[in-house]
């Protein structure tokens, strides 16, 4: 058996005010600061923008300690056998290692293979240097096949000019 209880219309909209339902009505401020994305809240904006200044700092040390950092392992293994040959007074492979360096190290710069190194690019992108470094390659070439054999401060002269060009490519 069903038992129907008829109810007065007050009586149900005070039931339904009490379950939580209510007509529609205007959202106060405060809910409507809810509605806003995460996005453009304040808390949201303070942590990106801080993470924002903790990536470009970053980012600046390292590219400035890259650039003070020196030379690279590469360069220093080379310089250190250069240092080797040349305190030996081997000038045959003194000139293969600082002409393979060179080679490889003008052509990491300038984004070319090493066989493309030639001695119109040598004065075209390095001047008088150019010159110089062709001299080192002639005489790379002469010891290679003559047995030419250097003295003590021409080794000297040639690890400088050497050094500030293997240098030049890690900066």
């Amino acid at each position: 058996m069903l038992l129907t209880i008829a109810a007065s219309p007050d009586a149900v909209a005070r039931s339904l005010d009490t379950k939580g339902l209510r007509p529609d009505h205007p959202q106060t401020r405060a809910e409507m600061d809810e509605l806003r994305p995460l996005y453009f809240r304040e808390q949201f904006l303070a942590v990106s923008s801080v993470l924002a200044l903790l990536l470009a700092g970053s980012w600046f040390g390292v590219r400035r300690r890259g650039a003070m950092g020196g030379v690279s392992k590469a360069t220093e293994r080379v310089l250190r056998q250069l240092d080797a040959a040349a305190r030996a007074g081997e000038s045959a492979s003194f000139f293969e290692i600082a002409q393979h360096a060179l080679l490889e190290a003008f052509a990491r710069r300038w984004r070319i293979a090493p066989d493309k190194v030639t001695s119109v690019e040598l004065q075209a992108r390095l001047g008088s240097t150019g010159e110089e470094i062709e001299r080192l390659f002639a005489l790379a070439d002469e010891t290679r096949y003559s047995g030419y054999e250097m003295a003590a401060a021409d080794f000297q002269s040639w690890m400088v000019l050497i050094r500030s060009q293997l240098t030049r490519v890690d900066n």
